[in-house]
């Protein structure tokens, strides 16, 4: 009987493919040297193959193969993204760009937003050069009858910004995530930056997947009553949970059901189902067998367009049609085989996609139902239903648990602590809504029936919600401030592993193993601790209208701030209390600085001044001027009154007067920090 290991050699071949790609990614390799090693290698492979008679069970040829594998992940993803790259619009200087809008454009804080593909650049006499790239494009104060529609190609200004880096240390990097989008570059469009030229050659799919979402959205807005049963049953039916207000994305995000707003796997395996139900007198007819599985084919990659090719629920597909097409070959298949193979298929796709959060997730959380779930559900039986059912959900939320809280730690930094309670009341009522929305669609042409349906559904969603907030406002219903480097994520892991080889085989080395994982865990805590015990450190944030300077001393961080609702906003939880987080600076103390301007003691030698009035002292020897604010100061004046180490700019000032200060600093050889364009100020004391 064959191995675990000989039974999935898609997992085999996935795993130095995944390696490769994220070599490719740092830029751990050279690419043209590494195209000659995947040459010598596959020439290698092929001597082995020509002139050993043993190659299967020849541990040489398995690293060969695997080499093989590395070579091409690392190539699928620079070729990826130097295709991105070739002709690039950004390369080729023209006044304007004809464009083509790539999606339905959607609201937001600026007015819309889309992203658009370069078909050709265009001089002053409208001549075309063909060029090409991806752009987002975001218009402001759009008229309702002059929004853009997908496929519509639109002439632009050729005035466009890169996407900056991150200004915070620790804070997402929105740049390497369009990146990955092939997207480097942003547009912002008032009605005088761009015209439409009237031509429309979108996709005739994409414009069907348009249709039927406004379709859906139409008969949904016709049988419920408020916003929030639409924006719910949206995000429900087809994954579209832009429309979902904050506190509840909080409400669900806090008891772990965040998924269930999330088209995934679920909502697909509820199709494949329905479909199988409707299909089954189909398959007792000749060739019957083999329509039903086309039908079924066609449904879940019709349902997977719809819901916009998420990486959750092309996972969820490809499986399924694995399943469908080894069930009319009579071949059944290896679960994790399949797996491993879904998630090749999809990278030699989309490379990018390895980096995607949700496609991280989606596979964390179906490889962990299918290791975990069987020997959690056979440790109790249950005669009664109802108490099996349960019981399925909960060993079902515990094996998807296992695998994907690290990940959770990791990207959102906190922990649900009653995700059993709400999986096990919301899972439910979800599903329930989601075939009663099937339904509703279905008879939307009967008003009658339609309204009670919409009645029904609106109930179980208020119900629905209310759950999630009551679990969400129990005590200790999260754990947030939680932060897991990469190497505790990959420990944790590890250590799953063995304690699962542990019990199969009952192998005590295994435990040992485990044991020198947590020691070894241990003592990087007590070394993190004890250097951050001894750091001494000087921070001032990129805040944009506020200012937040930052004095670490022995693991306690000292917050001088104008504004002491900022540190409670989200922009700060999102750009600074991430650096908080993994540098172990639980312990901090909130100091309000007022209208005047301050001079803040750092450390036991240093000093600084929070220059924010046009009032200048006399005869201080400072070490770091922190310019603040547009009122009018004398920078020349300051510098000729004071002794001057160095001077920061705050972002929070004109570019002019920036400029102007520059200026002055250059002129006067005084080292400046300009946080605009520079970033935080970090220095280590």
């Amino acid at each position: 009987m064959s191995s675990f290991w000989q039974q999935v050699p898609f997992a085999r071949l996935l795993l130095p493919f995944v390696m490769g790609i994220i070599c490719a990614e740092h830029h751990y390799l050279y690419a043209p040297s590494s195209l000659i090693l995947l040459a010598f290698t596959i020439v290698a492979l092929f001597l082995w193959d020509k002139f050993n008679k043993k190659i299967m069970r020849d541990h040489f040829y398995g690293i060969l193969f695997s080499m093989v594998f590395f070579f091409l992940g690392f190539f699928c993803f620079y070729l990826k993204n130097a295709t991105n790259c070739l002709n690039h619009f950004s390369e080729k200087k023209t006044p304007y760009l004809l464009v083509q809008i790539l999606e339905k454009p959607q609201k937001n804080n600026l007015g819309y937003k889309s992203e658009a593909i370069v078909i050709a650049g265009l001089d002053s006499q409208m001549s075309a050069k063909p060029i090409k790239g991806k752009l987002l494009l975001y218009f402001k104060n759009l008229p309702l009858g002059t929004i853009p529609t997908y496929g519509e190609q639109i002439v632009i200004k050729s005035d466009f910004h890169d996407f900056s880096a991150p200004k915070n240390p620790g804070a997402f990097d929105y740049k390497k995530y369009m990146a990955h989008k092939g997207i480097f570059q942003a547009a912002y469009l008032t009605n005088k930056d761009w015209f439409t030229t009237g031509l429309n050659n979108g996709n005739k799919m994409m414009q069907w997947v348009i249709f039927s979402q406004t379709f859906i959205r139409t008969c949904l807005q016709n049988y419920l009553d408020t916003e929030e049963e639409i924006a719910i049953s949206e995000a429900l039916l087809y994954g579209y949970d832009k429309d979902i207000d904050a506190i509840t994305i909080d409400a669900f995000s806090k008891t772990g059901t965040l998924h269930v707003l999330a088209v995934s796997g679920m909502h697909v395996g509820m199709i494949f189902m329905l479909l199988g139900l409707f299909l089954k007198p189909l398959e007792r007819k000749k060739q019957g067998k083999l329509l039903a599985a086309l039908i079924q084919l066609l449904g879940i990659w019709a349902y997977s367009l719809l819901c916009g090719f998420t990486p959750s629920i092309l996972r969820a597909t490809v499986m399924f049609s694995f399943v469908i097409v080894g069930k009319q070959i009579k071949r059944g298949g290896n679960a994790f085989n399949s797996l491993a193979a879904s998630a090749q298929f999809l990278l030699l796709f989309d490379p990018n996609m390895l980096f995607n959060v949700g496609f991280q997730l989606s596979y964390a959380a179906v490889l962990g139902i299918l290791g975990f779930y069987p020997n959690l559900y056979f440790l109790f039986t249950f005669k009664q239903r109802i108490s099996d059912e349960i019981w399925k959900i909960i060993a079902v939320s515990i094996a998807a648990q296992m695998l994907t809280l690290p990940m959770s730690i990791f990207y959102f930094h906190q922990m649900p602590n009653y995700f059993l309670l709400a999986n096990l009341l919301i899972i439910p009522l979800s599903s329930l809504i989601i075939y009663l929305g099937i339904f509703l669609l279905a008879i939307s042409w009967w008003p009658l029936a339609a309204n009670y349906i919409g009645i029904l559904i609106g109930f179980l969603i208020h119900c629905t919600n209310a759950i999630a907030k009551w679990i969400a406002e129990l005590p200790y219903s999260y754990t947030d401030g939680l932060f897991w480097t990469p190497l505790e994520i990959s420990c944790f892991y590890f250590s799953l592993i063995c304690l699962l080889v542990y019990f199969s085989k009952r192998d005590v080395f295994q435990l040992r193993i485990v044991l020198g994982i947590m020691l070894l865990l241990q003592a990087q805590t007590f070394y993190l601790n004890y250097t951050s015990s001894q750091n001494k450190k000087l921070l001032i944030y990129h805040c944009n209208s506020h200012s937040l300077v930052q004095y670490i001393e022995q693991s306690k961080a000292y917050n001088f701030t104008d504004s002491i609702g900022y540190l409670a906003s989200k922009h700060f939880k999102q750009n600074i209390a991430n650096n908080m987080l993994k540098n172990g600076y639980h312990s901090y103390q909130n100091i309000a600085i007022d209208s005047s301007n301050t001079l803040l003691k750092i450390g036991s030698n240093r000093n600084l001044l929070y220059w924010q009035l046009s009032l200048v002292p006399i005869g201080m020897q400072l070490d770091y001027l922190l310019v603040v604010g547009n009122k009018h100061q004398d920078l020349q004046q300051m510098l000729a009154n004071n002794r001057v180490r160095q001077i920061i700019l705050n972002p929070n000032m004109s570019r002019r007067k920036r400029a102007k200060m520059l200026d002055i600093a250059l002129k006067m050889k005084i080292p400046v920090h300009d946080i605009a364009e520079s970033g935080a100020f970090e220095l280590s004391l």
